[in-house]
């Protein structure tokens, strides 16, 4: 499989460059060159990994082949809870697609221990790489965990000061190996956002460092993330074999998690709608419902991940609904660095209306559904309780079919046991794994949100 840009789709690329360098040089994302029926999958009954095997196939071909993605496939999800890697159950009257029975306990490990996996047998005999990244609390740890140790490998990660758990905190900074670089900077994830694009920009910076992303606009990510959507209807048509079709509601920020669901369904995947749940960070419903693409500033909410308001894999949705023009999406970008927003012309916001639903959720209605759930005593994270309130509205104003609606959760409860405690008054106990963490010597750098105090800090920690 072949892999091009967003904005030049001249150039081709090969898997292994689309994964090594995550960002195209022009600033683009990476997609691939055709995308695949795996239409076969949905009534072909297939278990967690043999469904991965399918979908991650040939996506990258020549670059592994059979026996060598089924090796990688056992080794990145050895250390999950359960043996399918993501469980489906219900929560009351909802049905949840769990994602967080990962090593750090948020979906993110599904694609991150997969990424990880591929960039050690990439990187063997090859140039080391930087990987640069921005969290809003899980891909830190989750990438962290993932590349802890990796030969040929250093890891600079950024994430807000003070706005993520003491949980995610920990994650990222306690016992990580000498190749990992934990930075927390005075500022939003959008900063820390903006900051790595300038050091991706940055040609002194990228030829010293061989700069790489682990961040979702890394292809690998959303390929990773393509499996569950599928593995999900596959349970749902094992209950309802008269099924035909599902919608997904799924909490989102950056639009990757939810990205992956529309590539899915590009794919084959039979659904009926995607339904976008924001926190107050509304930028994804705004354009949604105004056609307007605005980013403003980030505000800070009970459900952290998504505090943003720069979602990046909405270039890659634009490439695909304006017939993957990549001169459309390269003015519409620039349109956004000068100017601060974007117009989606009437036929592209149709299309993304004709798609996706999408939902601004508040830190009050976040609170009252985790306390309706506690209720039922099923702790939920406020990030799966923004998207049990998606469904809930959704269910409202479309009258959608209970039965085949799944709301993904993207995190344990555990990892915002602070919020619980203060919302609802208990929280879970700490599982073994994480106590063990409070013992574990700790890394953190701190930094402005300026480049001109980052670069350096970059150069004068760095072991390349």
């Amino acid at each position: 499989m072949n892999y091009l840009s967003t904005r030049n789709s001249q150039i081709k690329y090969s898997f292994a460059d689309a994964t090594l360098k995550g960002l195209a040089p022009e600033g683009g994302l990476f997609v691939p060159e055709m995308l695949p029926d795996f239409t076969g999958l949905v009534t072909g009954g297939f278990d967690y990994r043999a469904s991965a095997e399918m979908v991650f196939a040939p996506f990258v071909a020549p670059c592994f082949d059979a026996d060598a993605l089924k090796e990688l496939i056992e080794e990145a999800y050895q250390d999950f809870d359960v043996d399918e890697v993501v469980q489906l159950k219900n929560y009351g009257d909802y049905r949840v697609l769990e994602l967080f029975h990962g090593p750090t306990l948020a979906f993110k490990d599904i694609a991150l221990q997969l990424l990880g996996k591929i960039l050690g047998r990439l990187l063997s005999g090859r140039e080391a790489v930087t990987v640069i990244g921005a969290t809003s609390g899980d891909t830190g740890g989750a990438a962290i965990a993932a590349l802890d140790g990796l030969p040929q490998c250093q890891v600079f990660m950024l994430f807000p000061k003070g706005r993520v758990s003491a949980v995610q905190e920990l994650q990222m900074t306690a016992g990580v190996a000498s190749n990992i670089f934990p930075i927390a900077i005075d500022g939003s994830f959008d900063d820390a956002q903006a900051l790595v694009k300038q050091l991706f920009a940055d040609p002194e910076v990228n030829q010293r460092f061989n700069l790489t992303t682990v961040n979702s606009i890394n292809w690998c990510r959303i390929m990773a993330q393509m499996v569950y959507y599928f593995f999900a209807m596959n349970k749902l048509k094992s209950e309802n074999t008269s099924l035909n079709s599902a919608s997904f509601v799924v909490p989102t920020g950056n639009f990757g998690d939810v990205l992956a669901g529309f590539y899915a369904q590009k794919c084959g995947l039979p659904v009926n709608r995607l339904v976008v749940a924001c926190n107050e960070n509304d930028l994804l419903a705004r354009t949604y419902h105004t056609g307007v693409y605005q980013p403003l500033n980030s505000r800070l909410t009970l459900s952290p991940a998504m505090d943003i308001q720069v979602a990046s894999n909405f270039e890659r949705l634009l490439f695909e609904l304006s017939g993957r023009d990549c001169d459309y999406v390269a003015h519409k970008m620039k349109e956004l660095k000068e100017s601060g927003k974007f117009v989606l012309e009437k036929e592209i916001h149709g299309q993304f209306q004709n798609l996706f639903d999408a939902y601004a959720i508040s830190d009050k209605d976040t609170v009252r559904k985790m306390k309706e759930m506690a209720e039922q005593n099923i702790l939920v994270d406020p990030h799966t309780a923004v998207g049990l309130c998606a469904a809930e509205f959704y269910r409202q104003s479309s009258f959608a079919d209970q039965d085949a609606l799944i709301t993904l959760s993207t995190a344990h409860p555990v990892k915002f046991a602070d919020t619980l405690k203060e919302n609802i008054g208990y929280s879970p106990e700490w599982p073994d794994r994480l106590l063990a963490l409070k013992e574990l010597p700790k890394r953190i750098l701190n930094c402005s949100n300026h480049y001109s105090e980052l670069q350096p800090l970059i150069f004068n920690r760095s072991l390349l």
